[in-house]
């Protein structure tokens, strides 16, 4: 069963759900993966708690808690960067850890689980020529 169809059975879900515009509701998640879908990519989330992006330095790996206030992540390492930068580091190297090794149709099975894989799915090599 696809996501849009099981959106279409959302009906009766909590007041802190996004509203589309056939007036039904999603959460923050469903919302996302259904805007990845429209848009012919797909979604997967990330174990924060396990990875803690915005305390994990993306260079050397070291982790230090910090306030919410603090916006800036400066390491011992060297590394400096916005909080917001470094974390979206962390996490696209997680993803390239999660993804590496694989065979793109792999890859592609387990973050669309259930998905019709087929060639218009996978990420396609597209030749460049030179220009004379």
């Amino acid at each position: 069963m696809g996501l849009s169809h099981r959106l279409e059975q959302a009906c009766n879900l909590p007041w802190n759900r996004h509203t589309t515009s056939r007036g039904m509701t999603l959460s923050l998640q469903e919302y996302s993966t259904l805007k990845a879908e429209e848009a012919g990519a797909w979604a997967v989330e990330a174990p924060t708690r396990q990875i803690k992006p915005s305390q994990t330095c993306h260079a050397c790996g070291q982790q230090e808690k910090k306030p919410l206030s603090q916006r800036w992540h400066s390491c011992p390492c060297g590394t400096s960067c916005s909080r917001d930068e470094n974390a979206a580091r962390v996490l696209l190297a997680w993803l390239e850890r999660s993804l590496s090794g694989r065979e793109p149709a792999d890859a592609w099975r387990e973050v669309r689980p259930g998905h019709p894989l087929d060639e218009s799915a996978l990420p396609s090599k597209r030749e460049t020529h030179a220009i004379a």
